[in-house]
């Protein structure tokens, strides 16, 4: 499958599209043979995107949020040191633009991928005999990565749809598969967060080269990305920093009166792994103080027994535990590996009649 990259005004690479590209150059089935910069970059910043920029670079500082960071310029990659790189701008003049389509439909492309997390409306989807894929975030007309999740925060919804796209030749947008994500409370690690699954959803059909028997029967029009309103802006600000005062208050809490608001604990059941019914499982309320997670099952002559992540939430620091299991109830806990760092996801095994972890 002969493959074109479409990257944005700016040719920056960043991390995940590094790592995808790694990916793609290992597909024996696809040869990358263009990538494409095309002009989509609106370059005069609205008052609502100034606002918003300096809210991004609040949030990944106070965060700590990394997971976009740059690679270098994507025509520096390592991936693509020896394939063409085309411009493509609908500002230039109709001859050199339709000379420019000219000489990427030379390399008889069959698929073009998006990489820019944007909207592919105002590329012509004839320059590959399959159209182009692209990632469409929400239902909103809101559907730029910088605004991923804007509005399904405002309205308290609990998920954003993440939708795999391909626009056909023939104009008509179809969705390849779909998967959802969970919104975080910040809209700048939703971004991230959500660059990540759409990497990991590209490549999952780049490598399995999904035609189009594979695809669902929806179809969808392709829409204009605008920029929120003044007022959503306002009301999201007013979440955020409503949602960040009430953390840092939990979390003030639960380090020194050890007050648990969200708690991992650990469910007890017999049977088939696969077809048992989890909500027939026991509940086992740890102390308070403490949650409990990453459980290990082991079984010998003597019983049956869980090994544990027991962790505290004052000092913030995750010890190994361990008790008997007998029917749907546990005995006495003890800890079994203790440290001033922390520990988490025993893992217990018997070589030579030893038992090691």
């Amino acid at each position: 499958m002969k493959l074109g990259i479409l990257v944005d005004d700016r040719e920056v690479c960043f991390k995940w599209q590094d790592r995808l590209l790694e990916e793609i150059s290992q597909y024996e089935h696809i040869a990358l043979q263009v990538v494409i910069n095309h002009h989509t970059l609106e370059h005069r910043k609205s008052v609502v995107g100034q606002i918003m920029m300096f809210q991004g670079w609040i949030e990944c500082q106070m965060l700590a949020i990394k997971g976009n960071r740059h690679a270098g310029k994507i025509t520096g990659s390592k991936h693509l040191k020896a394939i063409p790189l085309v411009k493509l701008d609908p500002r230039d003049s109709p001859t050199i633009f339709k000379a420019t389509m000219a000489h990427v439909n030379t390399f008889e492309l069959d698929l073009i991928v998006d990489l820019t997390c944007g909207l592919t409306g105002e590329l012509p989807s004839t320059l590959a005999k399959r159209g182009i894929w692209s990632i469409q975030h929400s239902t909103s007309p809101h559907q730029m990565t910088k605004w991923a999740g804007l509005v399904e925060m405002i309205n308290q919804q609990p998920v954003i749809p993440i939708k795999l796209i391909e626009v056909g030749p023939a104009g008509l947008v179809n969705v390849i598969d779909e998967s959802f994500h969970y919104i975080h409370w910040s809209l700048a690690q939703n971004k991230t967060q959500l660059i990540e699954q759409a990497s990991i959803l590209i490549g999952k059909h780049l490598k399995q080269e999904t035609r189009a028997s594979n695809k669902r029967s929806n179809r969808l029009l392709p829409g204009k990305s605008r920029d929120p309103s003044f007022g959503q802006i306002v009301r999201y600000l007013i979440h955020f920093y409503k949602s960040l005062l009430t953390k840092a208050f939990q979390k003030l809490v639960s380090r020194f009166w050890g007050k648990r608001y969200r708690c991992w604990s650990l469910m007890v059941s017999k049977g088939a792994f696969v077809s048992t019914d989890p909500y027939t499982a026991q509940p086992i309320i740890p102390p308070s103080g403490e949650f409990w997670a990453d459980p290990f099952l082991f079984e010998d002559a003597n019983g049956v027994y869980l090994f544990f992540e027991n962790f505290n939430l004052q000092n913030k620091i995750g010890k190994i535990s361990c008790t008997e299991v007998k029917g749907g109830a546990i005995g006495v806990v003890r800890d079994v590996l203790v440290k001033s760092f922390h520990l988490s996801y025993p893992f217990i095994c018997v070589e030579d009649g030893s038992i090691f972890m």
